[in-house]
């Protein structure tokens, strides 16, 4: 068992090392990246990387107060599902009713990497790169349908 503060040293170990192996990627466009708080630059549209004792993932989030809205921006996302797997990656999990834990039902799609965990520092290095290719694909995604996806939100 870990302490607190033992939990909170080793996230905080994992991400700088994420950080530090991201610091010199560019974006598709060119330009420097957030990498580790990739903005989609859409309301209520999120992004997100975790790692945790069982997987390393990139979640697309959809939390649009607006059913309607989020229903259209996940159609969209279906529209364009094959180019998103060809970019991301084929183990996308879709899962279109998904409670998170603060009883907000949300969209969501999912890559993961299993049978890897933060607490043994030897898959550290396979997380990393796992997570590095699929930001790396979102992001090349989004760069070419972002104004498509934006249309839809505003």
């Amino acid at each position: 068992m870990f302490t607190k503060e033992e939990l909170r040293q080793i996230r905080s170990e994992f991400w700088e090392r994420f950080r530090l192996k991201m610091e010199k990627e560019r974006s598709a466009s060119g330009r420097r990246k957030n990498w580790l708080h990739y903005r989609s630059n859409i309301a209520d549209l999120y992004f997100r990387l975790d790692f945790d004792g069982n997987e390393a993932v990139l979640f697309i989030d959809l939390q649009m107060k607006d059913e309607g809205v989020r229903e259209v921006v996940w159609e969209q996302f279906m529209e364009t599902k094959n180019i998103l797997i060809q970019c991301v990656g084929d183990e996308l999990q879709l899962l279109p009713s998904y409670s998170l834990s603060n009883h907000i039902e949300v969209h969501r799609m999912k890559w993961s990497l299993t049978g890897v965990s933060i607490f043994n520092p030897d898959d550290h290095g396979k997380a990393i790169d796992y997570l590095k290719e699929k930001i790396k694909g979102l992001d090349e995604f989004w760069s070419d349908y972002f104004d498509l996806f934006y249309a839809l939100c505003n």
